[in-house]
């Protein structure tokens, strides 16, 4: 029954099946949407000019995407200036993400276990990633954004496509494992 707007028994979720949408996610109380593209497109958006941010998941299982995982193939975030932890963990097709040029943080394994991720544009306005966002990856090649001073625990563990990586001179630690079973 729709109502409002909004089907009675999904107060956050709606089926769409118009431009080319499969699936839409709303998040934050409808300041992020979440809309799932036929051709596997995740494309994610907050309404803020500065941008929102992500809620935190306790688990990949948690995201209103995760039973969508095989069918997501790459990810667009735009006016989003977080990651969740867990946020996108898990999603074993995805092989490229554009990231916002807003973004400042990426909370906890946010990208963990995307075994087939190979591209990830790491914007010049990030100043921290959390702990093992980029774990099981095949990222080839990362170059640090000057504003990241720490790379945290696990953040490159079992990358093992992982050749080359470049940090600007502000780079003052390495966490614990940080690129443990990696290709460096």
């Amino acid at each position: 029954t729709l109502t409002d707007g909004k089907w009675s028994g999904y107060p956050t979720t709606t089926d769409l099946y118009i431009n080319g949408a499969f699936k839409q996610f709303t998040l934050v109380e409808g300041k992020l949407t979440a809309i799932l593209m036929y051709n596997g497109t995740l494309k994610l958006s907050g309404n803020a000019v500065a941008g929102e941010e992500m809620p935190n998941y306790a688990s990949a299982e948690e995201t209103p995407w995760y039973e969508y995982r095989n069918n997501i193939v790459s990810l667009q975030l735009e006016k989003v200036k977080h990651i969740g932890n867990y946020a996108f963990a898990g999603l074993s097709k995805i092989t490229t993400v554009t990231l916002p040029t807003n973004l400042r943080t990426i909370g906890d394994y946010a990208f963990a276990d995307c075994v087939s991720l190979k591209t990830a544009n790491m914007v010049d306005t990030i100043n921290s990633y959390g702990k093992g966002v980029f774990k099981n990856t095949a990222l080839t090649t990362v170059t640090l954004p000057k504003n990241v001073t720490e790379v945290a625990d696990e953040l490159f563990m079992n990358c093992t496509a992982l050749t080359k990586f470049n940090a600007s001179g502000s780079l003052t630690a390495i966490g614990a494992k940080a690129f443990m079973n990696s290709g460096l």
